[in-house]
């Protein structure tokens, strides 16, 4: 709901949920580029949780003594900023998808797509990306660089996310900034803050939809942490010899 343009604008999630299946094509419009936003989390997810590990190796303490906060943040961060420098032309294509016309063929996806890795992330379709960087910097940091129990880790991303939220909003909002039809709205995403603050309802245009993305992330969060913990206990068990240092 963050980046819906004007004329299609929801007044909440019950509204978003009532008029999406009946005005596209019904209920699998919900679940519209979920295809690309797989393909997107497969190497996203894998590459935060090997890559991490590497990252506490370099940060450990000298003398061998395990690692502190500052560590632990510090591999936490330079993850996610790694991360989103690789992989940040493929959440541009999802955001493309999932905002694009719910009739056109794959075919035409695969095209335009093609498109948007040789044109727009080589000029601008990967603008939008500092201000991704400097919020998972501190997001991944505080995340990652804490082994909480599962309800701690689950209560950090819940109450974590909301303050970044705005990053996200911006974020989607590059991202869609010259896609094919619209016109180029903003210089940057400094110029973006700045329109969304002026013209869009003050502070509030920037944390439309996070009562949304709080449900999503308290539904799936625990998901995402039990999951890595079990698969990486199933292959310990598997494997004694398994630890926790990267294959890199």
């Amino acid at each position: 709901m963050a980046a819906v343009d004007s004329a299609v604008r929801y007044g909440g999630i019950r509204d978003a949920l009532r008029r999406l299946p009946a005005r596209e094509l019904g209920v699998l419009a919900l679940w519209r580029g979920n295809g690309a936003n797989v393909v997107r989390l497969v190497p996203d997810v894998a590459f935060r949780f090997i890559v991490h590990d590497q990252f506490r190796v370099m940060f450990a303490p000298m003398d061998g003594s395990p690692p502190g906060v500052a560590e632990k943040l510090a591999a936490g961060a330079a993850t996610g900023v790694l991360k989103t420098l690789l992989f940040y032309p493929l959440d541009v294509c999802r955001t493309r998808i999932t905002a694009d016309h719910p009739r056109r063929p794959l075919w035409s996806y695969i095209s335009d797509h093609s498109v948007v890795f040789a044109v727009d992330c080589e000029i601008r379709g990967c603008t939008g990306t500092v201000p991704r960087c400097a919020a998972v910097h501190g997001w991944c940091g505080a995340v990652l660089g804490n082994k909480f129990h599962h309800v701690r880790r689950v209560a950090e991303e819940a109450t974590f996310g909301p303050g970044i939220y705005f990053d996200r909003v911006v974020r989607r909002c590059m991202q869609m900034n010259g896609a094919a039809g619209q016109a180029v709205r903003y210089a940057s995403a400094s110029d973006c803050l700045r329109q969304l603050l002026r013209s869009h309802g003050g502070v509030r245009a920037l944390y439309r939809g996070c009562l949304t993305n709080c449900i999503k992330t308290s539904l799936g969060a625990p998901v995402h942490f039990i999951m890595y913990d079990a698969i990486k206990s199933a292959v310990q068990a598997l494997d004694p010899t398994t630890g926790v240092a990267s294959p890199l």
